[in-house]
């Protein structure tokens, strides 16, 4: 035996010598057993209070451990939000997809509309402005002098009466299909205008071209509105102000000289191949 092996005896023997002494302390003198079941106790409950330590230690740093990891409903919300995240921007990508081909679709309706637009706008500012150069002819071939400025008011009246109205109407059922009304009536009137024997009877007739006329000029811009995104639209109401300012200036200079070269009639007459293409653009 080593040394090493004598001392950790002779320490193991102490220590169980003075625990026999403090057994035998805390025992009565004269009865030995009840002392030894005693110390068992002592030892016994002695090793269970450091096992409960032990295992409060354990705990306690499972505890802190589980502190520093993330929770398991953060973790899921990552997941599910990582796995969800590519969906959603695959649908916002089609819905971006989806509006670039309405604006696309849209664009190219105006653009086939776009003619039908123009000619309506070149009905409303004719039926105004190409009567005023044959009222001479007109006198001259009805009579009725006295009543000559009616031939004018009858269509500038109802006209202007009728052009909210369109407008409430084309907001309710669509502004193509009120267009199009307007343009029947206006093509009502002027042939009904043509063929006027009196002078009563073309101020009748006016006033019902006139409840057509209302509807061109307004449900023309309209339309535009209606048809053509935002970011396009100034171009197209640019176009129609071009075109009303070329019927403003070949207005009168076309009717003196249909007047002229064919009868009073045939500025009516005009109307009428002029709106039946508006129609088929527009249909």
């Amino acid at each position: 035996m080593t040394d090493e092996d004598k001392n950790a005896a002779d320490f193991g023997g102490i220590i169980y010598r003075a625990a026999r002494q403090h057994a035998a302390d805390q025992m009565p003198r004269h009865d030995t057993a009840s002392g030894l079941l005693r110390l068992r106790d002592w030892v016994a409950e002695h090793n269970a209070t450091e096992d409960k330590a032990v295992a409060d230690q354990t705990a306690s740093n499972a505890t802190e451990d589980m502190a520093d990891r993330p929770p398991a409903a953060g973790l899921f919300r990552r997941w599910r939000g990582r796995r969800t995240s590519r969906p959603k921007a695959q649908a916002a990508a089609d819905q971006t997809a989806s509006k670039a081909a309405d604006a696309a679709k849209d664009g190219n309706r105006a653009l086939i509309v776009l003619p039908g637009l123009l000619l309506a706008v070149m009905l409303a500012l004719f039926g105004q402005l190409i009567v005023s150069t044959a009222l001479p002819s007109i006198v001259g071939s009805l009579g009725g002098v006295t009543h000559l400025s009616w031939v004018v008011t009858a269509y500038m009246l109802p006209s202007t009466i009728t052009t909210p109205l369109y407008g409430k109407l084309g907001d309710m059922y669509g502004q193509r299909k009120w267009l199009m009304i307007a343009i029947v009536i206006f093509l009502a009137g002027s042939a009904l205008s043509g063929l006027s024997h009196t002078m009563d009877q073309l101020i009748m007739f006016r006033a019902i071209q006139g409840l057509g006329g209302g509807g061109l000029m307004s449900g023309a811009f309209a339309a535009v509105g209606d048809l053509v995104p935002p970011r396009e639209r100034g171009q197209y109401m640019g176009g129609l102000a071009a075109a009303a300012s070329v019927a403003m200036i070949a207005g009168p200079l076309v009717g003196g000289w249909i007047t002229d070269s064919l009868s009073w009639r045939w500025i009516f007459y005009l109307n009428m191949p002029v709106g039946g293409a508006a129609l088929l653009y527009l249909a």
